[in-house]
């Protein structure tokens, strides 16, 4: 199934799954999900800004139907003998937010990256659109926060 945004910029094809599986799903995406922040700097000198989202696990099945309702891209990480291979999903930018904002009122681990996540997305004024200082300062400031709170090892304080 292929997402494509209306005028709102919000996906509206996406098959309607009730209240079940919205919490299922967010119990995937607490315990294997992650969601981030990504910034790069262009050839040309310019900073290029997107938001990711990703699932790993090792269910060939459970992945395929994340792929099947979301789109996005799936791709299995092949590992050593004797391991299972890694089956990883990726969606970025409308996709990932449409489905940040599905998720949002389910999540526990990762609600506060679902927040700036979406604050983040918030920021957007379109394609090919010349950013403020002010916009770039705070996702500059986002991409900090999200950093800090997906950092391993010690307990990240927000």
């Amino acid at each position: 199934m292929t997402l494509t945004p209306n005028e709102s910029g919000i996906f509206n094809n996406l098959v309607y799954l009730d209240d079940i599986h919205w919490s299922y799903l967010s119990g995937l995406f607490d315990g294997e999900g992650s969601i981030h922040l990504q910034k790069r700097k262009t050839k040309n000198g310019y900073t290029d800004w997107s938001l990711a989202l990703t699932l790993c696990n090792t269910n060939v099945e459970v992945m395929e139907y994340i792929h099947k309702l979301f789109g996005g891209s799936l791709r299995c990480d092949k590992r050593f003998r004797g391991r299972k291979d890694i089956y990883r999903w990726s969606a970025w930018g409308y996709r990932a937010d449409y489905i940040i904002r599905r998720l949002h009122k389910y999540l526990i681990i990762k609600k506060k990256q679902a927040v700036v996540a979406m604050c983040f997305k918030d920021t957007f004024v379109g394609r090919g659109k010349k950013l403020t200082q002010d916009v770039i300062a705070e996702r500059d400031r986002l991409h900090r926060i999200m950093s800090q709170l997906n950092r391993r090892g010690e307990i990240a304080s927000a």
